[in-house]
């Protein structure tokens, strides 16, 4: 019985907290995934998964509809997928909401050549009320697992946040 090998490669990078009010509406953090060069051109499906912890806090207690945060990847190509989540947060709670928001992108490396990845991760609030959204910690997940059965190793692999 034949088995296959798991070449998935992960680096995990934490960002710092932020605070996110209704009167800014969205902020954008800036991701660079890095890989160091490799003896062959490689082709892989770049997997992000950004997890959040965030609290919602109004201005005042109020009635309505629950405040959202929306987590993006804008993409460059018109047609392309929106890489989008919608996450509800507690309304007039206390309690932190934790969840995570996926978005994937082709990626393709040269020969012996640094390859780098660069996007931007917008946040951003949709509320009725005026407050903030309280973003407690959040982390950014990079997984690669290029295809025809490359192997990287770890050390191959850095993620940056950046606030630029």
């Amino acid at each position: 019985m034949a088995t296959s090998q798991d070449n998935t490669v992960r680096a995990i990078q934490s960002g710092a907290p932020f605070a996110l009010t209704t009167e800014q509406l969205k902020t954008t953090r800036h991701v660079t995934v890095r890989i160091a060069p490799q003896s062959d051109e490689f082709s892989s499906l770049l997997s992000i998964t950004t997890r959040i912890t965030a609290q919602w806090v109004p201005d005042a207690p109020a009635p309505g509809p629950r405040p959202t945060l929306q987590v993006q990847w804008p993409v460059a190509e018109p047609q392309g997928p929106l890489n989008r989540e919608r996450i509800l947060l507690a309304e007039n709670d206390s309690a932190p909401v934790e969840a995570a928001a996926y978005s994937y992108h082709d990626l393709r490396c040269d020969a012996r050549q640094e390859c780098v990845w660069e996007g931007a991760l917008e946040f951003s609030i949709d509320s009725e009320n005026p407050g903030t959204v309280d973003m407690q910690a959040w982390s950014v997940e990079v997984s690669i697992d290029p295809f025809s059965g490359k192997t990287l190793s770890e050390r191959d692999l850095s993620v940056v946040i950046s606030e630029h």
